[in-house]
């Protein structure tokens, strides 16, 4: 981005996405020419196909219009010049003649590939780009409610109200877990290079390291924090969400839950060490399908929902501290080596002191679309919280599409149907409404009931009309997790319950669903571009 930087009397046009889908475009039909480098071109191709997908999902959020932020001008223009120089070089592979005097010196294999480096550096920009403005959009959320409820402290959080635990540092350093020195995560990290950067967030990156012979996870305050334009409420620091994640983490013991290998708090950094999850998160596996080695069929589905199930019931009922996680959501759930999840991402926890159920507070955190309403009106959190967390998941898990309101106005109420009811309920209409919400990889479960291969033995007739059951079930206690009314919801304990009983237990009948409005905002808190693996 060296030509980045502009005067203000120079005008720079910013290329709009319909010239950049053109080159693409261009590319994908020369590469298919291609009798030179053809390996090449076409894995150029595929990488700049899903650049075009995310670019199109990005111009479909609804009020957001993220391709034209300031902050986007250099990289879109830079974008812009890669794609041409592909274009170049895969038309130039088709024709089998060289280029003359552009790029001199280097083969074309040399050239091509340099391209393909460039190109994924945006595949992996574009997502985080998406994120980090659907995160923007909260903070200006956070902020007006804050400052409509306490206009007197200008929205910063009284000591009652904080979410934050308070912990000294000199306390940190007698946990049970190990404390790493600045120089071994350098070590672990290749002093964090992109090649091992994993994952970026809006306040924190996470890169895959390597240490005392093992793989782990060293999280650490993010590149793109400045890029996000996230800002925490004065009372808030990346310290002290630090240490909140560090007080919490060390004291949970769970399969489901992320284990803490150590952390880092020499010369002013904050870094925390986990252990590693070889599949990602469940965020790569359900929406970002290149990205995995397979789609995820529906067994692994149902026990990734059980095991954040047991999660979150272990946080609520079992651990020794009452935890609300408050920002439940698929990019903070590991998958490790067999698909098993694990929660993670501890920083906005809270802690309920003894006897309490619920509590407020006026620094609202958490994620678009997982946010349950009482929580983003009034500021109320309590178990009920994650629970809306958890229902809005398992739509997500079974849909491979984000939940947002107008997906919510299209298939509640067939899908009330479809779940309460059962397929001989839903015909016609109601069904191929329904094939365009549930994931295209579970039809042949979730539509089975008389449409069986006469083929199939009567043991996997009997095992796939078990699995219909088992999202139905599913899909049952989505809905009663994202009811309106909190006192409506389950707890985890019942939605466990629900879930693992083989017998039709009595199940009540979900009321209005919620869906958390951003005040003073054009658009719904939590919309976010519907996309399909």
């Amino acid at each position: 981005m060296g030509n980045g930087i502009h005067t203000a009397s120079t005008i720079v046009k910013i290329p709009g996405v319909d010239s950049t889908l053109a080159l693409i475009s261009a590319i994908l039909k020369a590469s298919e020419r291609a009798n030179r480098n053809k390996k090449t071109c076409r894995e150029l191709a595929a990488n700049v196909r899903h650049i075009g997908d995310l670019m199109q999902s990005l111009q479909q959020q609804p009020g957001i219009g993220i391709m034209e932020h300031p902050e986007m001008r250099n990289p879109l223009m830079e974008l812009n010049d890669t794609l041409r120089r592909a274009r170049d070089l895969v038309e130039d592979c088709s024709r089998g003649g060289c280029l003359r005097g552009l790029w001199a010196g280097g083969s074309r294999e040399t050239q091509l590939n340099d391209v393909q480096s460039k190109i994924t550096s945006f595949l992996l920009l574009f997502p985080i780009i998406s994120y980090l403005d659907s995160t923007r959009l909260l903070v200006q959320v956070i902020d007006n409610n804050a400052a409509a409820r306490a206009p007197s402290s200008g929205g910063v959080c009284d000591s009652s109200t904080c979410f934050i635990i308070t912990t000294h540092e000199h306390e940190l350093s007698t946990s049970l877990v190990m404390q790493f020195q600045v120089s071994e995560e350098d070590n672990a990290t290749n002093r964090f290079s992109i090649e091992n950067l994993t994952e970026n967030g809006p306040l924190f990156s996470f890169y895959k390291g390597r240490l005392d012979g093992k793989d782990v996870t060293i999280k650490k305050v993010s590149v793109f924090a400045s890029l996000s334009g996230q800002q925490l409420p004065p009372s808030v620091s990346e310290s002290e969400l630090f240490k909140n994640e560090v007080r919490i983490v060390r004291e949970l013991q769970h399969k489901n839950i992320v284990n803490l290998v150590g952390f880092c708090m020499e010369r002013g950094n904050r870094i925390l060490v986990y252990e590693y999850m070889q599949n990602g998160s469940l965020e790569d596996a359900i929406f970002v399908p290149h990205l995995t080695a397979h789609i995820p069929a529906w067994p692994t589905r149902f026990r990734i929902i059980e095991g954040v199930a047991q999660g979150v019931v272990y946080l609520h009922n079992h651990s020794r501290l009452r935890i609300i996680h408050r920002d439940l959501k698929p990019s903070n759930i590991l998958l490790d080596s067999d698909m098993n999840p694990k929660i993670s991402n501890f920083d906005l926890a809270k802690v309920l002191s003894q006897g309490m159920t619920q509590d407020t507070t006026d620094c609202v955190v958490g994620s678009v679309a997982f946010i349950a309403p009482e929580y983003m009106k009034d500021g109320i959190f309590s178990v009920k919280t994650d629970v809306y967390s958890f229902g809005t998941i398992v739509l997500e898990i079974i849909s491979g599409q984000r939940w947002t309101r107008p997906l919510q106005e299209t298939y509640y109420q067939d899908l009330r149907t479809w779940a309460f009811k059962g397929t001989s309920c839903c015909r016609g209409k109601i069904m191929k409404k329904l094939q365009k919400f549930i994931h295209p990889s579970l039809h042949g479960i979730a539509f089975c009931s008389k449409g069986l291969p006469k083929c199939l033995s009567f043991p996997a007739r009997k095992r796939r009309l078990s699995q219909q059951r088992e999202m139905r079930r599913c899909v049952r206690v989505a809905l009663l997790c994202i009811q309106e009314k909190p006192e409506r919801r389950p707890d985890m304990v019942e939605v466990i319950r629900m879930l693992l009983s083989p017998k039709k237990a009595k199940t009540p009948f979900p009321r209005r669903p919620g869906y958390a409005n951003a005040r003073e905002s054009s658009m719904y808190a939590g919309d976010r571009s519907t996309t399909n693996p």
